[in-house]
């Protein structure tokens, strides 16, 4: 039996991956709150200095590799890549996105690097997960370009 799990709109991986700082600011709730590794980035101004520096200078794709229900939230399990040193990182990088959404728009978002003993069992899943993994658009609906 597959497990049924509803997840955010798809709108900030979409806007990561086509580099669209505008779409990826809608994404969140004015009064938003993104934890990063250790970081806590409260509403909108503040979110969007945070994803220019660490995510849309650095050229960071999102490519998605697992999808999870738990304790209310989606959890996204992404690997990362670009442009930042990736100097004592794993190879893959994996992180996990855990979303909390209200109102269609990403009220918490939580970001942190997927346990090491996760990261094989993950990429095994990412096939098993496909049928989910295929209602994240992530088309450009502007051209025919895949964006992961």
């Amino acid at each position: 039996m597959k497990k049924e799990i509803k997840l955010p709109k798809p709108v900030y991986i979409r806007a990561i991956n086509a580099r669209d700082t505008d779409v990826f600011q809608s994404s969140f709730a004015p009064d938003a709150v993104v934890r990063d590794v250790g970081r806590e980035i409260c509403g909108i101004v503040a979110i969007r200095q945070w994803a220019d520096q660490e995510i849309f200078a650095v050229n960071v794709p999102l490519d998605v590799m697992d999808v999870d229900k738990r304790d209310g939230q989606t959890i996204i399990t992404v690997r990362i890549d670009g442009t930042f040193d990736h100097t004592g990182l794993s190879d893959p990088l994996l992180m996990d996105h855990f979303f909390i959404v209200a109102a269609d728009q990403i009220s918490v978002l939580t970001c942190r690097l997927a346990a090491k003993a996760d990261i094989a069992s993950r990429t095994r899943r990412r096939k098993e997960t496909s049928h989910v993994l295929q209602h994240i658009e992530l088309a450009d609906p502007q051209s025919s370009r895949r964006l992961r």
